[in-house]
Formats: structure tokens, sequence, C-alpha cells
């Protein structure tokens, strides 16, 4: 499985190099790279391992074709930073987003991903004493990488259908079709899967709903009162940071349930559906949605060790938001982080909710939903010093070729081939690439605009452009 999607990388790293290689300014370069050496890459290393940026010109050049090349590969860093452009583009069209929402399905727990992956589970009589247990559950899921990216896009697609209202159809000459949710009207959302440390997957999406305001007109809305009661309570409604049975107090004496997603979401039609959703969301809250900070959170920044989740998250007696976009859920107990009762009731696991009320949000959840969401695969490598190891050992077998073009070509397919092996997937992931579910949730279809091809287009059509600089 691994290999097979090792072999797509390598096909589409060598069509991109072709198209790469084919324009003006990779020719402009093409006689520097054939005099760069072994060493000058290694000095470049040496920089990057000390944070600093390569000081050759040549070598940053090489550096940006490589990544211009590694942007058409699927599962690359730079393919994956292609979102914030999207972002930018839903922004521009449907004006800034609404919510950022985090969705971490169990897959190791959740009785349909059992029976995704073989198991004989009757979920319409579900019983949590029968079928396998906890460990026997974690085995089966480690052991059948399709079932659990199978059950993860199953939750995401029912989530945005059911629960959200919107479904995208598979043709682009089909129309969206929206209905209401559980946070109103979608519009659209943009989202990227990535895979825990763990190698489950999780989702992390930016949702734009239907007649939300400019930037513009937000930030003079929030100036009204009444605007901001009214936005206080769609916080209250939908997202939540509080229940009355989980409490500082109660917590020290409840144990948590482990198992706790190993059951069936309860039906709303039930008389008893009032009493037991009560009941229910505390399990579920006690056992999911209490932060518990870790060698996984914390760091340490100017001497101060702080957790990255930014616990304890502040207390209020109900939800707020005032003039200038800031806000808060209704919380009483530090460690309780954001959710939704309906996300929570329906997949019974961790999530996390967040209303967007200003562009500030937007520019720092875009470029984290870009940046640190596609992981940065090299971050523990120092590509330099790759690049000098492949670049030392093809080069003494190519000093006898004169074809400087191809020479530069097979360059950097050799490179960009190098990056993408030091890159870490879970299997999951690969699965999801190898069936086409992709990495990313996109609601509509997005076409890239070269800024240079419509210079080019305008000075064509408007010689007089081309007098000016």
């Amino acid at each position: 499985m691994f290999q097979v999607f090792g072999v797509i990388q390598k096909r589409e790293v060598c069509r991109s190099a072709v198209l790469q290689v084919q324009k003006k300014v990779f020719h402009q370069n093409e006689s520097a790279f054939a005099h760069l050496t072994a060493e000058d890459l290694a000095i470049a290393g040496r920089e990057e391992a000390n944070g600093k940026s390569p000081s050759n010109a040549i070598i940053r050049s090489l550096k940006k074709h490589i990544s211009a090349v590694r942007a058409k590969v699927t599962g690359t860093d730079e393919s994956r930073i292609n979102i914030r452009s999207y972002i930018w583009g839903m922004t521009i069209m449907k004006n800034p987003p609404s919510l950022w929402i985090t969705i971490n399905p169990t897959d190791t727990h959740d009785p349909i991903a059992q029976v995704l992956a073989g198991q004989e589970i009757d979920l319409d009589n579900f019983d949590s004493n029968c079928g396998p247990d906890a460990s026997h559950r974690a085995t089966i899921i480690a052991n059948d990488p399709y079932a659990a990216a199978n059950f993860f896009h199953f939750t995401i697609h029912a989530i945005l259908e059911e629960l959200m209202g919107i479904t995208v159809p598979k043709s682009r000459k089909s129309h969206i079709i929206r209905r209401e949710g559980i946070f109103g009207t979608v519009e659209g959302y943009i989202g990227t899967v990535e895979a825990q440390g763990r190698g489950t997957l999780h989702l992390h999406m930016l949702i734009w709903l239907q007649g939300a305001p400019t930037a513009a007109d937000m930030k003079d809305c929030l100036q009204s009162a009444e605007f901001r009661t009214k936005i206080a309570n769609y916080i209250g409604s939908n997202i939540h940071a509080h229940h009355p049975q989980v409490t500082e107090e109660t917590l020290a004496n409840t144990p948590r349930e482990k198992s706790v997603s190993y059951s069936r979401p309860l039906d709303p039609h039930s008389p008893d559906f009032p009493t037991e959703r009560m009941n229910t969301e505390r399990k579920l809250v006690r056992a999911v949605q209490v932060h518990k900070c870790g060698v996984g959170c914390l760091k340490v920044v100017k001497g101060r060790i702080l957790c990255k989740r930014r616990a304890p998250f502040p207390l209020a007696s109900q939800p707020w938001i005032n003039s200038g976009g800031e806000w808060g859920p209704h919380r009483t107990y530090p460690f309780l982080n954001n959710w939704n009762p309906w996300l929570l009731m329906a997949t019974r696991s961790n999530h996390d909710c967040k209303l967007i009320t200003n562009g500030d949000d937007t520019k720092h959840i875009s470029w984290y939903i870009s940046s640190y969401a596609a992981k940065r695969q090299q971050h523990s490598s120092n590509a330099s010093a790759l690049l000098a190891k492949t670049f030392a050992y093809h080069r003494d077998e190519e000093r006898r070729s004169t074809d400087l073009h191809q020479l530069n070509k097979r360059l950097i397919q050799r490179c960009a081939n190098t990056l993408s092996r030091e890159q870490e997937f879970s299997a999951p992931e690969i699965v999801s690439y190898l069936t086409g579910w992709d990495d990313r949730y996109l609601s509509h279809h997005f076409q890239t605009i070269h800024w240079s091809s419509v210079v080019g287009l305008l000075k064509h059509h408007f010689p007089v452009l081309r007098e000016h600089r």
C-alpha cells in the first residue's frame, strides 16, 4: 500500500517537473544550477540547522522550483498549503467564515467502525456488553486501516449532510443542496484532514454561514447591544462549555468511562429523550471534553510553561461577546473544551467549536489550517542536507552528460522525490489517498488563476502597458 502510494507520488513528480522546466523562469536559472556543488548544499544545510535561510541565491531559487513541483504532488506540504488560497477565494465570494470546528471521531471504539471492519454487531439492538472488548476493538482497527479511513469519511459526510444540512453533489453541473442545520444554513466549507500521533484521522474545518456579514459590517454590527445579545444567544445554543453535573467537585469523585463511545446515539423520538440526554451528555463531557495538560500540549514560552491550547480557559457565568468581537461561552470549570451538544450526542467523541467574529481570527485560523495542519513533514529533517546527499550521489555519474536541460530536470525530480521519502503518513491517510477520499473537504470547486497569464494577456491587448513596470 505504501509502495503503491510512493509510485503514484513519483509519477506526479515526473509530470510536474516536465511542466516546470518548460517555464521561462526555469530557463533563466539552468546554467546556474549546472554549477551547483554538493558543498554549496552542505553549507545551506548547516545554515538551515541554525535556523537561517540559505545565503546562496541559486539554492533559494532551486528550492522554489522544487516547491512548485511538489505543489502538484498528492500528500505533500506544498499541496496542502494550496488550501490557503481556497480560503481567501471563498472569503471574497462568501464573506468571512463564521465557525471553526475540529472533529475527532473515535474509530477504535465506535461500533460502526467495528461493523465496517467485519465484526458481527447488531446495531439495531445494540448491547455494549456484547462484541469485542476495548483492547480487541483497538487491535481490529489498527489491523484494518481501510475500515478506519472508511469510518472517518462516512462520519464526516453524515455530519455535513444530516446535521449541518449541506449536500455537495459529485458532479460540478449539479447544485449544492442546502437546508437549515444545527448551526443555521451552511453556505460552504473548507476542511483539511490530518493524522494524530497515533495515526487516527481528524478534521479541521471552516464553515461559512448563509447571510454572514462582511468583516466591516460585522465590526459595525458589534457596536449594537441588540446584535451582541443575538450573538450571545447563538453561542448559548450552539457552543457549550458548561454542564451542571460536571464540576471540579464531581470530577474528583466521578470516574471516567473509557469506552463511552462504544454505544448507540439516543433516539430523539423517545419520550425519555430529555432525561436521557442530560445523563448521556454528562457522561460524554466527562469522558471526552475535559482537557488535561500533558507533554503533548505544554510548551516553554519566554521561560514559562504554557498550554498551547490556552488552558485554563476563561470562566463566565453566561455566554458573552464584546464590541471588539471577543467572546466566550458559559464556563464554570476552566478545563472544559467547547462542544456542540448535537455533535457530541451524534459522534460521542471529542471535538471543538469556535465562533469567528473578526478578520484577525480568519487570518490566524487560515494560517493554522494551511500551515500547522499541513504538519510540515520536513520540520524534523534538514531539507538542504538531504538534498546535498542526493546531489552528491547522482552528480558524479552524470558528469559525462552534456544535455543541461535533462540534467536539471532530473535534478529537481530527484530532489522532490528525496523530500517525499522523508514524509510520515499513517495507514488510514494512505488509504484515503488511494481510494480518492483525499485530505480535504471542499464544498465548492476552485479554479487557479495565474497572475502572470493575466498580465501577459493585458499587455497583449494593451501594448501601452509594456512600457510601464
